[in-house]
Parts: structure tokens; C-alpha cells; sequence
């Protein structure tokens, strides 16, 4: 049972001032229509870190809900999670114990007061993550997930910023970015897709932010 401040965590994924549902919803469409097979990996990212990655992954994992879509968010912004705090949920366990520590990590998986989506946080794990994406066991982990869910959304740092963001894009069949007014700077937007072009990883969206 969800405590008293899920209404007021929802109410905060609700919130337009930072991207509107109409955007989302744009984005969901074209990724249904781009990206036939299901299951479906997003990996969610900007350039730079820190343009609010953790709010649109959730308003998009929310949107492929309504479409009946059973879905996983994945925290894989393991130096700054915070997919977790919008859902009022604990980030005891998760991504980083269960690549660490297998099957005593897969419990991290937790419900969402949104029916059908759950939510992967970042975990516990202190210290050095740079193994947690690369490891065999992520793979496994993602396999597993693709198994279970429709649609599974991955979190990410900024793209130039962190490799684990590069690392798990290689998992993914498409990319959503992040591209924030009067911060995110050309070159880097250039950077970004470039590596993506060259890595043969579509961008199947991207939200403007002017917040």
C-alpha cells in the first residue's frame, strides 16, 4: 500500500512546467510507429546532465501505460538517481545490487502507484559504478526485463558526461533526448548525435525544453 505522499508525488509527474503530456505523447507515437517489435528499449538522455532526464523518462513510461503497455523505468543514473523520489519509493536495492549481486539484486524491482509500471531505482551500491553497465550481467538483466515488460525505459545521464550513458545505449533500440533552451550547446547536441549516427542508434524523439 502506497503512504500518504504518492498523491502528491503523482501530482508532481502530472505537472506540465517542465514538459507537457502533449509532448510526450508526440514522442510515444512516433515510437510506435518508428520502432515496430516489441518489446520496445528507450534509453532517455541529453547531452549534458542534469536537464531533468529523470522527470521525462517517467511522464513517457507513464504515457506507454495508458496504452495498455506494461512497462519498466530503469534508474541508470547511478551517481544521481532520482527517478525513485518521484515515486515516492525507496532506493534501498535496484539496478547497481542487482548487476552486482544477481539474483539477490532482482527484488529491487518495485510497483508504481500508475498500474502497470514499475520502477528499477538506482540501488544501494557505493563507490565505483563505471562496471555496473558493462558488466555480462546487465545484459542479462535487460534480457530478463524484455521478457517480462513491453516497454522498458532506461534512464540516463548526460551522454558526454558519463559513459554509462554510451555504454547502455548500446542495449537500446532508440533514443530519446533532452534538449534544454539557453543550456544545451550546440557542439554537444552535435557531439551527441553524431555518436549515436555512427553507433547506428536512431533518435526516435526529442523534447525541448524551455523551463
Amino acid at each position: 500500500m502506497f503512504n500518504h505522499n504518492s498523491s502528491r508525488a503523482k501530482s508532481v509527474l502530472l505537472d506540465q512546467s517542465l514538459v507537457s503530456s502533449e509532448q510526450i505523447r508526440m514522442i510515444r507515437m512516433n515510437v510506435e510507429n518508428t520502432l515496430k517489435n516489441e518489446p520496445v528499449i528507450l534509453l532517455v538522455t541529453s547531452p549534458s546532465s542534469n536537464d531533468g532526464e529523470a522527470m521525462v523518462s517517467s511522464k513517457l513510461a507513464i504515457a506507454f501505460t495508458e496504452q495498455e503497455k506494461k512497462v519498466l523505468l530503469v534508474d541508470a543514473n547511478l551517481s544521481e538517481p532520482a527517478v525513485h523520489s518521484l515515486f515516492n519509493l525507496e532506493n534501498t536495492s535496484g539496478l547497481a545490487d542487482a548487476a552486482f549481486y544477481g539474483r539477490r539484486g532482482e527484488s529491487g524491482i518495485k510497483k508504481t502507484f500508475i498500474e502497470n509500471l514499475s520502477i528499477m531505482p538506482a540501488g544501494s551500491v557505493q563507490g565505483n559504478f563505471s562496471g555496473v553497465i558493462i558488466s555480462s550481467r546487465f545484459k542479462e538483466l535487460v534480457k530478463k526485463w524484455t521478457s517480462e515488460y513491453d516497454v522498458v525505459l532506461i534512464d540516463a545521464p548526460g551522454f558526454l558526461e558519463k559513459s554509462d550513458a554510451q555504454l547502455a545505449a548500446e542495449c537500446s533500440d532508440g533514443v530519446v533526448l533532452i534538449v534544454k533552451a539557453n543550456k544545451t550547446k550546440k557542439r554537444n547536441l552535435y557531439k551527441t548525435t553524431n555518436f549515436l549516427d555512427r553507433a547506428k542508434k536512431r533518435v526516435v524523439g526529442v523534447i525541448y525544453q524551455t523551463g
